[in-house]
Order: C-alpha cells, then sequence, then structure tokens
C-alpha cells in the first residue's frame, strides 16, 4: 500500500486536502475499485477515516479520505465548522478526483461513512449516481441534529415507540 497527499477543489471553490491510499501492486494498467471514506464531525483525515482507508487499501482498493471543508488543512473559514452541505459537496468533490485516475474503474466507485460521515455518504449517495456502493458504521445525521430541537426531540420519539410498543 502507498500513501500519497493530494489535493482538488470543490464546487464551493475550496481546495481538500486528502490522503490518497493505492494498493502495492497498482500500475497505470490495472484498474481498481475505489472507496471514498468520509470520517466523524470534526475529525481529521488522518484518524478513524485514514485507518479505515489504509485498510481498505491493503484490501486491493484505491481509496482517498479528506479533510471536510474548513477543518484540517483543508481550506474554507471560519475554521473547525461543521458543514453538513459542504460535507457533502465535498464527497461529490472526492468522486471527481477519483474518476480522472487511470487506476481506478469509474464503474466501482463506494463509500464508507463513520458516524457523521455516515450521514453524510448516505445523502450524497442518494444524489450521486457514480456512487455504487454504500457501508455505513455508526451513522449519524449531523444535519437533522443541528436542526429544531435535535437530539432532545430524537431522543423524546424513540421513547414514544418504545413506550407504544410495549403497551
Amino acid at each position: 500500500m502507498k500513501m500519497q497527499t493530494v489535493s482538488f477543489s470543490n464546487k464551493l471553490g475550496l481546495t481538500l486536502s486528502a490522503s490518497l491510499f493505492v494498493p502495492e501492486k497498482a500500475t497505470n494498467m490495472t484498474k481498481f475499485p475505489a472507496l471514498i471514506v468520509t470520517g466523524p464531525a470534526g475529525a481529521i483525515k488522518e484518524q478513524t477515516a485514514g485507518l479505515y482507508a489504509e485498510t481498505m487499501s491493503k484490501h486491493g482498493f484505491v481509496t482517498v479520505t479528506m479533510d471536510g471543508s474548513f477543518e484540517g488543512e483543508s481550506e474554507g473559514t471560519p475554521h473547525y465548522q461543521e458543514n453538513p452541505y459542504a460535507r457533502i459537496e465535498d464527497i461529490r468533490s472526492a468522486v471527481d478526483y477519483l474518476v480522472t485516475l487511470s487506476m481506478v474503474d469509474d464503474q466501482r466507485i463506494g463509500i464508507i461513512g463513520i458516524c457523521a460521515g455516515g450521514g453524510y455518504a448516505s445523502a450524497a449517495a442518494m444524489t450521486e449516481r457514480r456512487i455504487k456502493a454504500v457501508a455505513l458504521a455508526s451513522p449519524v445525521n449531523a444535519g437533522r441534529e443541528m436542526r429544531a430541537d435535535g437530539q432532545a426531540v430524537t431522543i423524546k420519539s424513540l421513547q414514544m415507540v418504545a413506550d407504544l410498543r410495549t403497551k
């Protein structure tokens, strides 16, 4: 497995810093399936998503994980801002980047979303037709949690459902 730091721009005009992991035996003559790995809210590419990306590359996938807009080494101010719209756009831009790589089979692009990244991954995959497979680990819909009463409403609703099922 080989890792290199790359960058690409999103449609918001921001440059994203990313890590690209390539299988050890990759050549320009070989096409590999690819995965975008997006991590928890506020996380940077070297953390959880980077571990998943590195592991999946060892299993034969070209993988990319990036610092989201406004986070880590990516552009955007104010920094340390969790912006669901931007994070979903970042995913689409990662697909744009992957399809430019000669080693990527553009018909076999998937996404792994972890925690809040799971919510962003599922939202992006609903409209990004180039994403063919989705895997989620402990997904959270961060956008929903940031709106209205957020988690308090969710917890109350879940308790009401539990109470109804118990009756």
